[in-house]
């Protein structure tokens, strides 16, 4: 596991960090699904990112090793369009609706690559921040945790209905009492 947590930035240390806090092992009672997505190129006018490849393997080994997703439920999306990307949203949102009444769900989205003017970028393609925003929220998912491993996508948090607050420390003794989004970003705008 050192080998693998070896190297890592500090988008990833925090991802791991989350990945570890969420309850160890999924019960029968719980769905984790997770989609990972990176593209090394951005465009034009951006330089061809080198790790984001290694980036996902390491996010998908983490998840599964250590946050209680099920193999089958971490699809990892590399160098795809953004017609292809957003197919993968909606596989996540049949797999979640699929999930029996009453069993507690986790959507978590994972982005490495660049983001320029607002979006996510997909080679020559992009999504804006606020549509990323509407596909988390409509898998349907009780609790959703999005993470974007790129430049410029704290503008993300500022999109309507997201509110910058203090930490604050919960005790929760069900866990499928806890619902909401978390939207974690690398950099501000």
């Amino acid at each position: 596991l050192k080998k693998k947590l070896a190297g890592l930035g500090a988008v990833n240390a925090l991802v791991i960090g989350v990945a570890l806090s969420l309850p160890a092992g999924a019960k029968a009672s719980e769905r984790r699904v997770a989609l990972l997505v990176g593209h090394p190129l951005g465009g034009e006018r951006l330089t061809p990112l080198r790790y984001v490849e290694n980036d996902l393997a390491r996010m998908r080994d983490v998840l599964t090793q250590l946050g209680g997703f099920p193999a089958d439920d971490v699809v990892v999306s590399y160098r795809e369009d953004v017609a292809r990307v957003t197919q993968r949203f909606a596989d996540a949102r049949a797999a979640l609706r699929d999930t029996p009444r009453g069993e507690a769900t986790l959507f978590l989205f994972y982005f490495s690559g660049h983001a320029q003017d607002g979006s996510l970028r997909l080679g020559d393609g992009s999504l804006p921040l606020v549509r990323i925003k509407e596909l988390v929220e409509q898998t349907g998912a009780p609790l959703r945790v999005a993470l974007l491993d790129a430049c410029r996508t704290g503008g993300i948090t500022r999109l309507k209905g997201a509110i910058k607050e203090q930490p604050i420390t919960l005790d929760v003794d069900d866990e499928r009492a806890q619902s909401g989004q978390v939207l974690i970003a690398a950099s501000s705008e």
